[in-house]
This record gives C-alpha cells, structure tokens and sequence, in this order.
C-alpha cells in the first residue's frame, strides 16, 4: 500500500514539471505553482502565452466537457498583444463533487483562429492526514476607475488574499502598464488578506486609449510570479482650445494675430470664424487657408486648422484700406487742382442743318454757347470762331442773331469771327448765332473748326478756353 502510494506522488511530481509547447503563430509554457490542495482551495499554475501574430489576440482557457463538470477555471481568456509574451495565474476548483487524490485534467488554450493547443495538468486534491505542506496561494485583484481623465491622480487598489496556513514573507508586489511601473515589497499573514493603494501622476498629454494595469506577486523563495491580473482601463480624450484674439493698427492697416494652443491630448479641429461681408473682404488677406461661410444669414471667413496635442499655431488675418485711402486722396487732390485750375468761362459749339437740295448741303446755322460757371465776374471776354475753308460766313441776320464785332479774312487760317462780349457775371450765359454757306455741295459729315475766348482770369492775365469740334452729321 505504501508502494502505490509512492509511486502516484512520484508520478504527479512527473506531471508537475514545466511544459511548453508551440504551434501554429503562439507559443504557450505552463509552471506548476500550488498542483496540491484541500477541499475548498484552487489549484494554480503560472501559464506563460506568446503571441507572434502581428494583431492582438484572445485566447481562451478551458477543461475538456468530463473535466469541466467537476472542476471551475479562471481566467476563461486572455488577450496577448501582437509580438508580445503574457503571464497569468491559471485556477482550478474543484467542486463539492470531486473526490480526494490525483487528477490528471485536459487543459485546452485556443486562438480566435480555433487553432488550440492541449495539456495535461496534475492535480492532487488531498485528504484527512495528506497534508505535506504548502505551496504559496495568494489571490490578487485590482480596484481601479476604468475611465481616467489624464488630468486626474490615478489611484490604484490592489488586494492579495493568502488561502495558506502559512506566513508568506520575501514578496514583491509590481504594478505596472505602459504610463507607470512601481515595486514594492510584501508580507501576508496566514489566511490574511492584505490591501495596497498606489497613487499615479499621469501626464497630462497621455494619448487616449484602453491601457492594461498588471499587478504580479514574486515569491523570492521559488523565484516565480505565485500571483499575477490584469484590467484595463481607458484613457479618456480631452481638448481646450481657447482662441486669443490680438490686433495691431498702423495706417489704415490692422494686423490680427488669432493664437490658438490645444491644451489636450488628441489632435482636434478648431474652426474660427470671423464676420467679413463682400465689402470688407475686398481689403482682407491672409496666408492661411480658409473658406466662406453663411453663419446666421451673415457672410464669414472661417479658418479650420487641425491642430495636435500640445501644439500652438498663430492664424494672421490682414485689413489693408490703404490702396482706398490713396485713391480718395488722389481723387480729393484731382479735384481740389480741377477747381483750381479750371477755367471759369466754358464755350460750346454747335452746327444745324438750315438748307439741303438734290446735290447736297448748303447751308448752316452756328450756335455759340458761352456761360461764366464761376462764382465772381468775369472780364475781357473775347470769342474768336474760325470757319472751315468750304464754308463763307453770310452776312444776314435774323432773329436770335447776333453779328460779329469784326470778320477777318486771313490767308493761313481762313474766315475768323470776333465778338466782345466785355463782361460775364456769375452764372451769365450769353448765345451767338450766326449762318454758314457752303461753297461745295457737302454730301456726308462736315465737321467745324473750334471756336475760342479769351479772359482776363482773377490775376488780370490773359487766358482762354477752346470748345470741342462740333460735327454735323447727315
């Protein structure tokens, strides 16, 4: 009896060697951790899963359908990042049901591919007078927020519950993830359970996302993790983009400068609008991109910069009137020197058909118009008319008619007419008529030389003003 009893611990010792096996694109390694047990208590082994996929993984853990009946197991999964290794506690419980000595259960990994690899781990449930001592059995959960703002302390709770009869000293207690990693050293009194609070500054710029916090108890004596969890928890986004608005003038040119800083940690799109009509818009420019929109009924340009974490951008938007100014002072001088310099005696011209037969035109009435358009009188009005050398003045006159004061026949410049008129006052407009006759039949347009006064202007010197060529068209 004593033989067969020897012979199944030898035989479990056997079973509880390490085991590792790979297959297919993961590699999984078992360690035997506390394989002998009493009722009530779990089995544990430190389960080790590598996965060379290049995607995240889940695999499941579970006990064949005949095993599944009598025993409970935890966790049922895992998820493995891709090229990365993850180490857990495997527990097995046996229920009421099952009876005391050696086990012999089918372990069973698989990935979400329904590829699987399979074990057979030993457990020894003992009973009355079996007891040979205890392996370290701690049971260890994490209390944590799931949704952390970055902004906010980060508090973690870790509880170790030790199932043993015995003093488990030459702990260490590490909590990490990939924003932390703390260590510390443990001891937990027999059947005690013992609880550690760590308190984490995040940075503030900490990407959104679900991150994973381990907790893993190292046992100094065997030099292996007795206990490992995990749980995520998500890093939630935040932004505060708050726009500082500064104006610069400097002669009819504003220069506005829209600082804004993304005091967050995910990249964001900021729109800016500004109210701008069609008329403003004529003396706006920027360097920066930007788009037209109707916000309200009203006409904006709005700018839509992405802008990352931490990042600071100046959008600059420019309202040059200066162009306008310049041409309203050009147009105010232009006037200024127009009124200055014009004359104040304007003389027009003007030719009426009086006379046409079968072979054309042959005779004309001339109309002289001559008005003072400035405000004070002017003297030594004089109007000169030249006639076109096809033309001869006719010396009637009718009503309405005014006679020259003096008709000058010259070889160069042909029949001038002279009129002194003296004096204009204010606003005065005087008319002179007189007739033209034709020497050739004109058959199409006859156009007329200028007629000419002279003045004396506000510095009593001589000055004068022309009219434009009138034309007469049939």
């Amino acid at each position: 009896m004593k033989l067969i009893t020897r012979l199944t611990i030898v035989l479990a010792i056997l079973l509880f060697l390490p085991a590792s096996v790979e297959a297919n694109d993961f590699f999984v390694e078992i360690d035997s951790i506390y394989p002998r047990i009493q009722q009530g208590e779990s089995a544990q082994f430190n389960v080790t899963i590598t996965n060379y996929a290049e995607t995240s993984k889940t695999f499941t853990n579970s006990l064949s359908p005949a095993d599944a009946t009598g025993w409970i197991i935890t966790p049922n999964s895992v998820s493995v990042p891709p090229d990365e290794s993850r180490s857990f506690l495997l527990s097995l419980r046996p229920r009421s049901t099952v009876s005391t000595g050696t086990h012999l259960l089918s372990y069973r990994v698989r990935d979400s591919r329904d590829n699987s690899l399979e074990f057979n781990l030993a457990v020894s449930l003992l009973g009355e007078g079996d007891i040979i001592g205890y392996l370290p059995n701690v049971q260890t959960s994490i209390d944590v927020n799931t949704r952390q703002d970055p902004r906010d302390e980060l508090v973690v709770e870790v509880e170790m519950r030790n199932r043993n009869r015995r003093d488990l000293t030459g702990l260490n207690l590490t909590i990490a993830s990939e924003m932390f990693h703390q260590e510390i050293p443990l001891r937990i009194p027999p059947l005690e359970t013992v609880t550690r609070e760590f308190r984490f500054e995040i940075d503030d710029m900490q990407r959104p996302g679900v991150y994973e916090i381990r907790a893993e108890l190292f046992y100094n004596l065997t030099n292996s993790i007795i206990s490992s969890t995990n749980t995520p928890v998500e890093i939630i986004r935040y932004s505060n983009i708050e726009p500082i608005f500064e104006s610069e003038t400097s002669w009819f040119k504003t220069k506005k400068q829209i600082t804004l800083k993304n005091k967050g940690n995910y990249e964001r799109v900021q729109e800016i609008a500004i109210r701008a009509p069609l008329h403003q818009r004529i003396f706006m420019s920027t360097p920066e991109e930007y788009e037209i929109v109707e916000i309200e009924g009203r006409s904006n340009i709005q700018f839509s910069p992405s802008i990352a974490p931490g990042e600071e951008i100046t959008l600059v938007l420019y309202r040059d009137y200066r162009p306008l100014v310049i041409l309203i002072i050009i147009a105010v001088t232009g006037t200024i020197i127009y009124f200055l310099i014009r004359s104040p005696i304007i003389i027009r011209k003007q030719v009426y058909l009086l006379n046409k037969d079968s072979e054309g035109v042959t005779e004309f009435k001339v109309r002289l118009y001559v008005r003072n358009r400035s405000s004070s009188t002017v003297n030594g009005v004089k109007v000169i008319d030249y006639l076109s050398r096809i033309t001869e003045y006719e010396d009637k006159h009718g009503k309405n008619m005014v006679k020259p004061d003096k008709v000058v026949k010259t070889t160069r410049k042909g029949t001038v007419l002279h009129w002194n008129l003296d004096s204009l006052e204010s606003t005065e407009e005087r008319i002179l008529t007189y007739k033209l006759k034709s020497t050739l039949r004109i058959i199409g347009n006859l156009t007329l030389p200028r007629a000419k006064v002279s003045y004396l202007n506000s510095k009593g010197k001589d000055s004068s003003t022309t009219s434009f060529e009138p034309t007469f068209k049939q």
